[in-house]
């Protein structure tokens, strides 16, 4: 019999063993793992930016033509990570996170996504990889971004004008997958930006950096200008002009003095605003002599009607002129343009 204390350890078992040789391997490993994106199970290893997502051939073959031809060549000498092929991507680790984001689980998850840069980045990586099915969602919420007609642009919700710096990601997005429609809406909201801003560009949360090409750039500084007229002369000159006479008039003795009064005390021409969408149709509704408390210059109904509908065709007219404005050769109906093509 021995002598020696019997041990207090428990036997390590097989599983015990292969975590634990997991951990040292990883550790190793000339890469970080993906904390949402490493599944045990997975039969690929895709590396960005030193960063690993362990997931399947088969779901990224079965949404990215790219993938799946990429995975149906032999490929020979390919690093492997625990017997997993490694796969390394140029893109960044925010992109791919985002795609998979969409892509995991197995069943397409539809947008919209929870952020414009998720959006943003599914949309590259969509076009990139051959994802239709993504690439087509991705383009649907973008367009709500960045509408085609003036209508859906004010019907929109205000919260998604507050961060102008996506209309930079907007215009390059458009560029990228040839959708044209999306960029008189977005080149405006660039005009919306300082030179300084437009010539910085936008750092992504991962650092990455969004800025026009020289040609858009120059595109939109020249706009900007020209939108800074226009915001004054259309103003003044369509919808702010002198009231013409009107038989069912019943201000027709102040009706111009209450336009002074509203230039006074709604309208500041600043020489830099290039916001020459913005419309005054509140303002000039707020001087209806129906309005309670009754305001210090009402005016009667016929000349609020006909102030909205200059406002509303001045306004028209200006979203119509934007292409031309951009120097840009078309802005119909994407669907459409590949139908006539």
């Amino acid at each position: 019999m021995s002598d020696e204390p019997p041990t207090r350890k428990r036997p390590r078992t097989d599983s015990q063993s292969s975590a634990a040789s997991s951990r040292s391997d990883s550790s190793k490993e000339p890469f970080s793992r993906d904390d949402r994106f490493w599944y045990a199970d997975g039969d690929i290893v895709v590396i960005a930016e030193n960063v690993g997502f362990r997931v399947y051939k088969g779901l990224l073959a079965t949404h990215s033509d790219v993938f799946r031809d990429m995975f149906s060549l032999p490929q020979p000498g390919l690093d492997a990570v625990e017997d997993c092929p490694v796969v390394h991507v140029t893109d960044t680790a925010a992109e791919i996170s985002s795609m998979l984001s969409v892509l995991l689980p197995t069943q397409f998850r539809k947008l919209p996504l929870s952020t414009f840069e998720d959006l943003a980045n599914c949309t590259r990586l969509a076009h990139k990889y051959g994802m239709k099915q993504l690439l087509e969602e991705s383009l649907t919420e973008l367009k709500d971004y960045f509408p085609s007609t003036l209508a859906s642009r004010d019907c929109r919700d205000q919260y998604r004008y507050a961060d102008m710096w996506r209309a930079i990601a907007g215009v390059n997005l458009a560029r990228l997958t040839n959708t044209p429609s999306m960029l008189p809406a977005a080149f405006y909201l660039c005009c919306q930006l300082t030179a300084e801003e437009l010539m910085e560009g936008h750092t992504r949360s991962d650092g990455t950096k969004d800025t026009l090409s020289p040609e858009d750039l120059r595109r939109c500084l020249d706009a900007r200008a020209k939108l800074c007229t226009l915001f004054v002369t259309s103003t003044l000159g369509e919808t702010f002009n002198h009231i013409r006479k009107n038989d069912k008039c019943s201000t027709h003795s102040r009706r111009n003095t209450v336009i002074h009064s509203i230039l006074s005390d709604y309208l500041v021409l600043d020489a830099g605003d290039s916001e020459a969408l913005h419309s005054w149709i509140s303002a000039i509704h707020a001087h209806s002599y129906k309005r309670r408390p009754k305001p210090a210059h009402p005016l009667c109904s016929a000349c609020i009607k006909q102030l909205v509908q200059r406002e509303e065709d001045r306004r028209e007219r200006l979203w119509a002129g934007l292409p031309q404005l951009f120097g840009l050769e078309t802005s119909g109906d994407d669907d459409e343009e590949e139908e006539e093509e």
